[in-house]
């Protein structure tokens, strides 16, 4: 099935790639989506003995779903956009998740999701709407990871592959009151190599909060508020671990570190309000700072 514009739309049952119903040996073919342009409306996309390429459009869905212990299943993003239809806890799951180098767009709309699997890849994740992304296993890929909106929930791992792979925070609407933001919590790990940034562009606002596991900016700078009126907020509690090289909580707008637990260890600068008119703060009121 080739999908390059229109719509498609598929009410109930499915769509299936490479059926494998249990105990039938004579069902051999294998099923290929893809998609480059148009929609895709599917209550679910069931992933048999097949893979679905996204490469362009929008795929409205319910949940991608690795349905058979006989067949293997593929899912890749590469530049399309795959939109939640409602809450699931396990939202994408196939034997193999690749990011490719379009990288994955998925926006949660104002649902609560969770990919409880690990991707991989060269490409990056950007997260959109209003509702929560859960990454629940160990995701090792190369390009940036953006959230834009909404939260994105880190309670398995991202590992960058990449030495110039960013983490960035930021509002897309600067209209939004609420700041997007990644949530770091017991047990998990965020480690980049390029900058973490949070508020990245002007008038944009970003937030990380981190309760527990541990964070490390491994090469570049952990930024907050890297633009002019941008809004940077880290908070670092619990039984947590932050480590980062030059750390700039105001870099050219206004930023705010809190810490309230664990422990923060910097091998390099920390400024507070850096060019002229930005505003830097940091508040300890418990624990470690190295």
């Amino acid at each position: 099935l080739t999908i390059s514009g229109g719509t498609y739309n598929q009410v109930s049952g499915g769509v299936v790639l490479g059926d494998r119903p249990p105990n039938v040996t004579d069902w051999t073919g294998t099923g290929v989506v893809n998609q480059s342009g148009g929609t895709m409306n599917a209550d679910l996309i069931l992933l048999q003995e097949g893979t679905y390429n996204l490469d362009g459009g929008f795929l409205n869905t319910l949940e991608v779903a690795d349905t058979s212990t006989n067949g293997y299943g593929v899912f890749n993003f590469n530049g399309g956009w795959l939109l939640a239809t409602g809450a699931n806890t396990n939202f994408v799951h196939a034997n193999k998740v690749e990011i490719k180098a379009g990288g994955a767009i998925i926006n949660t709309r104002e649902h609560d999701v969770a990919i409880n699997q690990g991707m991989v890849g060269a490409g990056g994740l950007n997260k959109g709407g209003s509702g929560i992304l859960r990454l629940v296993g160990t995701n090792s890929y190369g390009g940036y990871t953006t959230v834009v909106e909404g939260k994105l929930v880190v309670s398995g791992a991202i590992v960058s592959t990449n030495n110039n792979a960013y983490v960035i925070v930021e509002t897309a609407n600067t209209n939004n009151p609420d700041a997007p933001e990644i949530e770091v919590v017991d047990g998990a790990t965020l480690q980049c190599v390029g900058p973490l940034g949070l508020g990245w562009s002007a008038n944009s606002s970003g937030k990380l909060t981190q309760s527990g596991g541990a964070v490390s900016v491994t090469r570049d700078n952990l930024v907050l508020a890297e633009s002019a009126g941008s809004t940077g907020t880290l908070e670092v509690t619990g039984g947590s671990t932050m480590v980062a090289s030059n750390s700039f909580v105001g870099r050219v707008g206004t930023g705010t570190l809190t810490l309230g637990g664990g422990a923060f260890q910097g091998s390099g600068v920390l400024s507070l309000g850096l060019t002229a008119g930005a505003s830097g703060s940091v508040n300890i009121t418990y624990r470690d700072w190295e």
